[in-house]
């Protein structure tokens, strides 16, 4: 390396390899925010970068004549990231948890790319960039074509052996109408509406012992991940259903509700009549 300072050049022997490692996963995971081993101390790398990084950089480069606009212009990017702790991972993360406050995954994930798009356009480095707004999202032309850019992802499933109470106890928490039963392989097998739910345990002679494939509902009518999201809407309504699963070659991947496809279609509707 170029410019390498005197006391670190090949002293690789002089290192732990374990204090390596342990430095390369802590910032994998934690990145701006994590701590660092150097010459054998902890530091944050907040201030291992703008303490000892920084300044041996500006050192180096000015060494091999790298002309003092461009040292200042590009060391001031990682400035600013450091000072700020605003990479461009956290603003991902930040803009994402925003976003999902209201949004779906696929929405807020393809929100994400095109809000980005737009920030890098402005030429601004990224550590002076606002995190994404749901008011951005809302403005963006999110196509709701089919039905895996729509669909629900973070499933709460139960087994057919599990116990028709527990099942019961796990939809009230999570406040959830809706729940997929799979079988140990990841298979579906059925699905179980609250109102399904505690119409058998008011009725059932089984009690405490009624297991979810007692009650769920058997081969549930299914829609594919690529169907048109208009056709899943046509369908629930034809069949009277409030929820369709989503499966790709057996597996559950997915599920649709009716607060789904209302939200969805009013969304459709709104940007219908902004075109016209």
């Amino acid at each position: 390396m170029s410019q390498m300072p005197d006391q670190y050049s090949k002293n690789w022997d002089s290192v732990s390899f374990e204090e390596v490692k342990e430095n390369f996963y802590k910032a994998a995971m934690w990145g701006i925010q994590s701590g660092m081993i150097w010459d054998g101390k902890l530091m944050s790398a907040r201030a291992l970068i703008l303490d000892v990084l920084l300044p041996m950089a500006r050192e180096g480069l000015e060494a091999k004549g790298i002309i003092k606009d461009d040292i200042d212009k590009y060391l001031s990017i990682i400035e600013g990231r450091a000072v700020n702790y605003a990479t461009g991972s956290r603003w991902i993360v930040n803009s994402y948890r925003n976003l999902k406050k209201k949004l779906e995954r696929a929405e807020s994930t393809v929100a994400i790319t095109a809000i980005m798009h737009k920030r890098r356009l402005t030429g601004e480095p990224v550590y002076k960039w606002k995190i994404a707004e749901i008011e951005e999202a809302e403005q963006l032309d999110v196509q709701y074509d089919v039905v895996r850019n729509i669909m629900s992802t973070d499933l709460i499933t139960a087994n057919e052996n599990d116990l028709a109470e527990l099942v019961l106890k796990v939809m009230e928490w999570r406040d959830i109408r809706h729940l997929p039963v799979e079988d140990t392989r990841g298979n579906l097998k059925g699905i179980i509406t609250k109102k399904r739910l505690l119409r058998y345990l008011e009725n059932s002679k089984s009690g405490e012992l009624a297991i979810a494939a007692d009650v769920m509902e058997k081969n549930p009518i299914t829609i594919g991940p690529n169907e048109d999201v208009k056709y899943a809407i046509l369908l629930m309504i034809d069949k009277k259903i409030s929820s369709l699963p989503v499966v790709d070659n057996g597996e559950l991947i997915g599920i649709i509700t009716d607060k789904d496809t209302a939200v969805i279609w009013e969304k459709m509707k709104k940007r219908s009549n902004a075109k016209d």
